[in-house]
């Protein structure tokens, strides 16, 4: 998300983001932001599958996975970095991340990236019958209608208001690993880098 985007959304009146946590648009490359250190929570996008050298256990990391690069960029060793990322995890997987995460890091960390809830929503399932196979002459009509089915419960999930949908999941989630690293929640922000289940002009209940 650009800066100028991230600069208007925070012009927005406070009872437009009443639920968020805390806001503001301090991005990490902002050289007035010290950072003290950084974890990498998600999943297969976190994890960066296939970039470089992919790992051969079950959370699949690539060796150049976004984490990673990011820690690099700052050309800094002294930085404290923890990747808690893992290929194919829900939210479920996330909350495992965070139960899972250093003491040590937790204390250290002032940064976060968290992406995660393509598994959740059937993402696969989306990109196979959607985008992959929605016309082959033998499964056309089959895999038309299997389109239709994964695109109705991930829209189901998303739009869940209660406490069982993808939105207060989420929040609960960044809460957890705000309160997990022993900082007031006020030291904290959280950044939609990429928020591809927003709708233009509306502003997200669960950033």
């Amino acid at each position: 998300m650009s800066r100028d985007i991230l600069q208007d959304e925070a012009k927005q009146p406070m009872a437009a983001r009443k639920n968020c946590p805390t806001y503001d648009y301090i991005l990490i490359d902002d050289p007035a932001t010290e950072i003290e250190g950084y974890t990498a929570f998600g999943d297969s996008y976190a994890a960066g599958l296939g970039t470089g050298t992919t790992s051969t256990d079950s959370c699949r990391v690539g060796e150049n996975n976004y984490g990673k690069l990011l820690h690099k960029s700052w050309n800094n060793d002294k930085i404290p970095f923890e990747s808690k990322v893992c290929s194919g995890d829900t939210l479920i997987g996330l909350n495992r991340q965070i139960d899972g995460w250093n003491v040590k890091h937790q204390n250290e960390s002032n940064v976060g990236t968290v992406s995660i809830g393509g598994n959740d929503v059937g993402f696969s399932d989306l990109v196979w019958y959607c985008i992959i196979t929605p016309n082959t002459a033998r499964w056309g009509s089959t895999n038309r209608a299997n389109c239709v089915d994964a695109e109705k419960k991930a829209r189901s999930l998303m739009q869940d208001k209660s406490g069982n949908g993808l939105q207060a999941k989420l929040k609960a989630a960044y809460i957890r690993i705000m309160q997990r690293s022993y900082r007031s929640v006020s030291n904290h922000s959280i950044q939609r880098v990429a928020s591809i289940y927003s709708h233009p002009g509306r502003t997200s209940n669960f950033t």
